[in-house]
């Protein structure tokens, strides 16, 4: 299957929009940016609610006790759910590589966000 560019940019502005509530003013509520609201919707996008779902869920157990406790700041959840479910319904990889390749990049994104 091939992302069209259409469906890029909408991937693109949902996961800008979810990534708003990380914002201290908290723009939107945090709904919008957890994994099993994330995940559907790329999904949604994509063609495939069923498995954005599933990867959602199976990504809100693995984040559910990353909290921001003192100083420290949680990996990206935007970017760790959309990436994997883009991975797993375009690129067709089971569940347990595309956790394997978003864990680091979620820890990626957690640096640009502690950047930005």
């Amino acid at each position: 299957m091939e992302v069209s560019v259409l469906q890029a940019l909408l991937i693109a502005l949902y996961a800008g929009i979810a990534a708003l509530t990380e914002l201290p003013i908290m723009i939107l509520p945090v709904i919008f940016a957890m994994p099993m609201i994330v995940g559907p919707v790329v999904g949604l996008i994509l063609g495939d609610v069923a498995t954005g779902l599933v990867v959602g869920i199976s990504l809100e157990l693995v984040w559910l006790g990353l909290t921001s406790i003192g100083g420290t700041v949680p990996p990206d959840k935007v970017v760790g759910t959309t990436l994997a479910t883009v991975l797993v319904i375009v690129g067709g990889l089971n569940y347990e590589a595309a956790l394997a390749v978003v864990l680091p990049a979620a820890l990626i994104g957690q640096v640009f966000g502690i950047a930005v």
